[in-house]
């Protein structure tokens, strides 16, 4: 690599002239780009899931399963910073993520919070009644 670079910069040969473009390229603003955290929304719940599993005995696998969604959506959606969701990575268990929480700017928790009462209320709602024949 660096022998390319010595001989294109000692070269003898005049290089050949360069036509600008016609029309200059579109620029992205800065706000087009959001700084991505290292850590995965996905990994990141899914280990939090394998932290509180003995707390959510009892509730049935299909809303867990939503609730990982969920909660996957508004890490990304509002972009969780990644000193949260090393905090989340690092928790031993639900003491220690709930000394996260704290790393959460209100409208995320306000996001979670209502994804998360959304489906708790739905899995407390009673099933419609069989159809009468």
């Amino acid at each position: 690599m660096l022998l390319v670079f010595v001989t294109a910069c000692w070269s003898s040969s005049q290089p050949a002239a360069a036509n600008p473009p016609t029309t200059p390229e579109p620029v992205a603003s800065s706000r087009a780009f959001r700084p991505r955290p290292t850590m995965s929304c996905g990994r990141t719940i899914s280990g939090m899931l394998d932290k509180m599993r003995a707390e959510l005995v009892g509730i049935p696998e299909a809303t867990i399963d939503e609730m990982v969604d969920s909660a996957i959506e508004s890490c990304g959606q509002m972009g969780w910073s990644a000193d949260l969701l090393a905090c989340y990575d690092g928790a031993a268990g639900s003491t220690d993520l709930e000394r996260c929480q704290p790393l959460m700017t209100a409208e995320q928790t306000e996001d979670f919070t209502r994804r998360m009462m959304d489906i708790v209320s739905r899995m407390n709602q009673l099933p419609p009644p069989p159809p009468t024949p």
